[in-house]
């Protein structure tokens, strides 16, 4: 399969920063030759995690997240931005723990994905928590707000995705994974060695 053209950076441009990202509006040249700009953002993290917890009778728990951005509450799998010095699999069992209250019996690994890679390049690694048990009480940072979390059967879990009643994107796409029938739990190079 031949690849595309390159868009090339001629000068990267930061436009706004915070402690969590920053935002970039690079001028480049397109592969016709026409110059113009391309918005880049960059999350301080080194990389974000998005974890399914499955409970010991085989349902779901997911979180009731409130989405500053929409201003509504959605259904979600847990999800926070990786530390440096903490590996995805210790972020993924933080982030369950801190916002479920949940610890897993066993925690494998399922993927690479990116959110926005035309515009984003910080990498989303997933998880999936399985024979989850309550170890304690949520603990959310400042910045979070969700209601408790929820216990949705498998049944429930696939008629919500399909019914596009799952609308974080991510949350649809793991619950979706999991539904299906695989031949085996082997994901090649990446296995657990995240």
């Amino acid at each position: 399969m031949k690849k595309p053209p390159r868009i090339q950076c001629t000068d990267e441009r930061q436009v706004y920063e915070n402690r969590f990202l920053s935002v970039r509006d690079d001028l480049v040249v397109f592969p016709d030759g026409s110059t113009g700009s391309y918005l880049r953002m960059e999350w301080r993290a080194p990389f974000s995690v998005a974890v399914l917890p499955v409970m010991q009778d085989g349902s779901y728990l997911l979180i009731q997240q409130y989405c500053y951005a929409l201003a509504t509450t959605m259904l979600q799998v847990p999800k926070g931005l990786g530390d440096l010095g903490l590996s995805p699999a210790e972020t993924a069992l933080q982030e369950l723990l801190c916002e479920t209250g949940c610890r897993p019996m066993e925690l494998e690994y399922t993927g690479r994905f990116w959110s926005a890679p035309t515009v984003c390049a910080t990498p989303i690694h997933t998880f999936r928590a399985s024979g989850c048990v309550k170890a304690q009480q949520p603990v959310l940072e400042h910045s979070e707000v969700q209601g408790p979390p929820v216990v949705v059967s498998r049944e429930v879990a696939r008629n919500l995705a399909w019914q596009s009643s799952l609308e974080d994107l991510l949350t649809r796409v793991l619950v979706m994974m999991d539904l299906q029938d695989r031949p085996d739990r082997t994901l090649g190079s990446h296995g657990s060695t995240c």
